[in-house]
């Protein structure tokens, strides 16, 4: 606060007490209609007023830190009205954990099914060994069950206690009606994974009293079950994967529903807090990526050579096609069936599908040309993921499933980057909650989660092109000069 000294003086003939400053103050006059002279103090601070000016200068905050203090407390408000909000959020994830996503442990809480022999049911085309069922018939590897005193609920096939390895087991549901002989055959083919324990529950909607099961599967195929339950008891199982899901779904809604400030703060690289929303952001989008790669088992699912019935599939086609090129050609390692080889047409698809009925064996999705098999698919992929792998690896292939994941959490970091700076470029006066919206939009909305969840050769060239697309944007805008410049 200023110090000045106190000094008298006259307006228009009359003392007035005023502020002056010593010891000898200069005073302006001017004349006025009435010819009075009018004096005016010049107002000079002393060396303490001096002193504590500057000292009240150097202690005033920053503008940024009044922003980020403003920021701060805003949040806090808000915050503090939505606890509510927070709170039913938390009990809602709850209660779908306990209730809706475990309702299948809640509905066969008193099954008492236990398990049963594959011989106590009618088999064929499978013969018994110590690793499981082995096929012998690959038109008819069917297990036939039936029950005459409760419907088929829940079936559960038991893992032998050593199993040969955690495989795909590729089958389909026959079910029986009213008078036992008219069959129903699900058309799909299904999978479930022999060391995944939920993976090998097979819930019949408590329909029928009459069900078999179809394996696909060549000859000498290991089956790696040797028991089987009818109507067993599912166990109740937490999932910290969806608990989270459901958590983050709640956070959300919450940051970008109504009142959010996000709504409120106009978007800045600059803002270090805007920044840190950017960030944590991908980072979250990334950790849901890897959470569905990781849960849809797809290193141990998609890889390998199955038999669907129609035909085989090599799921490490691209793994083959750099296997190839690295030893100069680009033909792939492929068994060629003789059946196939000597047809007069090999790509009618009639005569192909002669020879998966007879247990021959060819390849689905794989271009056949003079003797061998190709992959059709861009080879971009295979040179900048597999061939490197390979060589480093010592000869490994690499799954498919991790190719993918990588390009998906490469283009999670391009995809923020194209959308700071289309907005940038082009929409400057938007708000951070629209530009995190945009963000997730894209992230959740271009299709990318289903390649993310189904990790098979076929997603490869998708998110590969997702990842390209995207960094390729982003360079394309960053070359571009600002309009308004």
């Amino acid at each position: 606060m200023q110090d000045w000294n106190t000094k008298t003086f006259k307006i228009s003939g009359k003392k007035r007490g005023m502020h002056a400053a010593p010891p000898q103050p200069r005073r302006h006059t001017n004349s006025n209609n009435t010819g009075m002279i009018t004096q005016y103090p010049v107002r000079i601070p002393t060396r303490q007023a001096v002193t504590s000016v500057s000292h009240s200068v150097v202690s005033t905050p920053s503008r940024l830190s009044q922003r980020a203090a403003q920021s701060s407390l805003t949040w806090r408000r808000f915050l503090k009205q939505r606890w509510k909000t927070v709170i039913f959020g938390i009990v809602l994830v709850a209660l779908l954990e306990i209730f809706i996503f475990n309702l299948p442990s809640w509905n066969t809480l008193h099954n008492t099914g236990v398990a049963q022999p594959f011989t106590a049911y009618s088999v064929t085309g499978m013969q018994e060994t110590p690793r499981g069922w082995m096929i012998t018939n690959p038109n008819n590897a069917t297990l036939d069950i039936t029950t005459s005193n409760q419907k088929i609920q829940f079936v559960h096939l038991n893992d032998v206690a050593n199993p040969p390895k955690e495989d795909t087991v590729t089958y389909r549901i026959v079910t029986y009606f009213a008078d036992s002989t008219t069959s129903h055959t699900l058309s799909n083919w299904l999978s479930m994974s022999s060391g995944d324990y939920r993976s090998r529950f097979i819930n019949m909607g408590d329909c029928c009293h009459h069900m078999a099961i179809q394996f696909a599967g060549a000859t000498n195929t290991i089956i790696p079950f040797k028991s089987i339950t009818v109507n067993p008891k599912v166990l109740f199982q937490f999932s910290l994967a969806r608990i989270v899901l459901m958590l983050l779904i709640v956070t959300l809604c919450l940051f970008f529903g109504p009142g959010s400030p996000l709504w409120s703060q106009q978007f800045s690289t600059r803002s270090f807090f805007q920044v840190s929303l950017l960030v944590g952001n991908t980072v979250i989008l990334m950790i849901l990526y890897y959470g569905m790669w990781k849960y849809s088992y797809g290193t141990v699912i998609w890889t390998g050579q199955h038999n669907v019935g129609w035909g085989w599939y090599s799921y490490d086609q691209y793994a083959n096609l750099a296997n190839s090129l690295l030893h100069g050609h680009t033909w792939l390692d492929l068994p060629v069936n003789h059946q196939l080889a000597s047809l007069s047409n090999p790509y009618n698809p009639a005569s192909r599908y002669t020879i998966a009925a007879q247990g021959g064996q060819y390849f689905w999705d794989h271009a056949y040309y003079n003797g061998h098999y190709y992959c059709y698919f861009g080879v971009i992929p295979a040179i900048i993921f597999f061939m490197p792998y390979e060589i480093l690896s010592g000869g490994q292939w690499l799954p498919s499933a991790y190719s993918i994941l990588w390009c998906v959490l490469i283009g999670a970091i391009f995809s923020t980057l194209f959308i700071v700076r289309l907005v940038k470029t082009y929409f400057t006066n938007v708000s951070a909650g629209a530009v995190l919206l945009a963000i997730w939009m894209m992230g959740i909305g271009s299709g990318i989660l289903y390649h993310v969840f189904t990790c098979s050769f076929y997603s490869v060239p998708e998110a590969a092109s997702y990842m390209f697309t995207l960094a390729a944007l982003w360079c394309w805008l960053s070359s571009i000069k600002h309009p308004n410049k």
